[in-house]
């Protein structure tokens, strides 16, 4: 655990330099003022900046001490810049006024930090991470990309920049194991947010947003909370998604140099979270919507907004064509470079197959599942949900008609919506809109689970603010009262129910590695690699190296060393 403070000590200090120096710089391209210091905002985009950075230098170098010592010079670089310029200033941060509810909240923040360090020491729970997280990680800790590492093990060929993240940020050039905490620091900037949002909630700032980051707040631990110790890529598309819409809601009610500095902020984590994971594809819906909002007086200004999102982008699409051959990979459409290291056509259209096929009924062959009609694979799919992931979808189900209600009761109340709330339905159809894209596409849970739960919370923040929030006198004390304790109630129950006493002697100081599991050779065309044992279950994690979970045929190295690169060979 004391592992996890001194990497939240440099983590988070490294974000704000980064974040500042990217803000700055991508407000000049596009000609805006210099705007707010929101921590939220500039950690948020310090994460999107050192992960850019990241897989570009990927491309020339292991993600090793030498791209972290790039990355440490590079904010020191901007540190003596920012503070000679005089845009780098080190605020005294401004302490809450004393009072009972900012007490409560507190005790609330308190309890929710502490849940994500216990979780954060946790051993891996995600299956994925032991078939192909942990191995990407490896591969880049040891190489630059790899050409056609897509033919050794096609889940190498997804390239989520979130494991580009995670590597510059394992620290295995220590000598010592492996650190997977990078999604532990986000899930503690997103608690620090939610939890802010019920302090000011609990103060009498009841807008949409601050009751949206409320009802976020528990229910992030409730779906997310096991996940908290895995370098998995589910976790920072919803938390991101949870974090940037309240930001939205609020762009009304801030002035124009912050309100710009946010779109701008919003705009880059929409197109950065496609290089996450190609299920967030919906965001750039609201990354275009920001855009012509903000060119329809200036339309030139579109090259600019362009620019930025192509920096955003370049290394991921770069890295792309290297592991796979492939500008975007399982879509073999975007089949425009010639190259020998290129992940088969027939391999690559089957992949994407199995992907739609699989989330949709697992069990079933993946030509068959995908022939059927949605009336006829959708009855299935929902009864194979557990009863809670049902009435979760139910509740998304009718959350139009709570929308309706809400904004009828505000209509009959005839309460003024503030410019803060003006993009409450605007939030909800671009929810839905990423909702349905979900459920026709590839509808497993995890990959949804950022846009149902926002059908259901936005309804809610809503009689939040109109209704709970118009209520005076006793009634409005009682219910902050039952909030405060609720809350208190709730968080005090998530870190009894996750805290590990038995390991707490393991895992005081430092997290656990990865787990060890049995492995067996495994021969290519001209060489050898490692496959999972039967025992394992198709997951190597990280040890051995190179490993891949189950035997593969007609792939050969492009070399005598693994950085070389692989591709496919025919096979008699």
């Amino acid at each position: 655990m004391l592992a996890v403070l001194a990497f939240a000590l440099i983590f988070f200090p490294l974000c704000g330099l980064y974040g500042r120096a990217y803000l700055r710089l991508a407000a000049r391209i596009l000609r805006f003022e210099p705007g707010e210091d929101n921590p939220t905002v500039t950690l948020l985009a310090g994460i999107i900046a050192l992960t850019t950075l990241a897989g570009g230098l990927s491309l020339a170098l292991p993600l090793d001490w030498r791209a972290f010592s790039v990355l440490i010079l590079g904010g020191a670089a901007i540190f003596l810049v920012g503070s000679r310029g005089g845009w780098l200033t080190l605020r005294q941060p401004t302490l809450p006024r004393l009072s009972g509810w900012n007490w409560i909240a507190g005790l609330v923040l308190a309890l929710a930090l502490l849940t994500v360090l216990e979780n954060a020491t946790h051993q891996v729970a995600n299956p994925d991470t032991g078939i192909y997280h942990a191995q990407a990680i490896r591969w880049m800790e040891e190489f630059p990309v790899v050409a056609g590492l897509g033919n050794l093990h096609s889940r190498f060929a997804y390239n989520s920049h979130w494991l580009v993240l995670n590597a510059v940020f394992s620290l295995a050039f220590w000598g010592g194991q492996s650190l997977h905490l990078v999604g532990a620091m986000l899930f503690g900037l997103a608690v620090w947010d939610f939890g802010n949002g019920l302090r000011r909630w609990l103060l009498g700032e009841r807008s949409i947003a601050n009751g949206l980051r409320t009802l976020l707040l528990p229910l992030s631990f409730y779906l997310l909370g096991s996940q908290t110790s895995s370098p998995g890529t589910d976790l920072p598309v919803i938390l991101i998604l949870w974090l940037i819409i309240p930001l939205w809601l609020e762009q009304g009610s801030i002035s124009p140099p912050q309100s710009s500095i946010r779109a701008l902020l919003i705009f880059s984590a929409a197109v950065f979270l496609l290089t996450v994971k190609l299920s967030a594809l919906p965001l750039l819906l609201l990354a275009g919507w920001l855009m012509l909002v903000d060119v329809r007086h200036q339309p030139g200004r579109i090259l600019r907004w362009g620019f930025l999102g192509l920096f955003l982008l370049l290394p991921w699409l770069a890295r792309n064509v290297i592991l796979s051959g492939y500008l975007i990979y399982p879509f073999p459409a975007l089949d425009w470079f010639n190259v020998d290291w290129k992940i088969p056509y027939e391999t690559a259209l089957r992949e994407s197959q199995i992907i739609r096929a699989w989330a949709r009924l697992p069990n079933v062959d993946a030509s068959r599942v995908l022939e059927m009609p949605l009336v006829e694979w959708l009855p299935v799919w929902f009864s194979d949900r557990t009863t809670n992931q049902r009435l979760i979808l139910l509740l998304a189900a009718i959350s139009p008609a709570g929308m309706g209600g809400v904004w009828l009761l505000a209509r009959l109340k005839k309460g003024h919506w503030t410019g803060q709330e003006s993009g409450w339905i605007g939030a909800y159809l671009f929810s839905m809109a990423g909702a349905l894209y979900w459920l026709f596409n590839a509808p497993d849970l995890r990959f949804g689970y950022g846009w149902v739960i926002l059908l259901i919370a936005l309804p809610l923040a809503g009689l939040m603010s109109r209704l709970v929030g118009g209520l005076q006198g006793s009634p409005e004390l009682m219910v902050k009262i039952l909030l405060g304790v609720g809350m208190l109630a709730v968080h005090l129950y998530f870190l009894t129910a996750s805290f590990e006493g038995r390991t707490f002697s393991q895992r005081w100081l430092l997290p656990p590695d990865y787990p060890l599991h049995a492995t067996v050779p495994c021969p290519l065309e001209n060489g050898t690699v490692l496959c999972a044992g039967e025992e394992s279950y198709t997951q190597c994690y990280y040890h051995p190296f190179p490993c891949i979970p189950k035997p593969i045929e007609g792939v050969e190295m492009r070399g005598t060393d693994w950085g070389d690169g692989f591709r496919a060979v025919s096979v008699p």
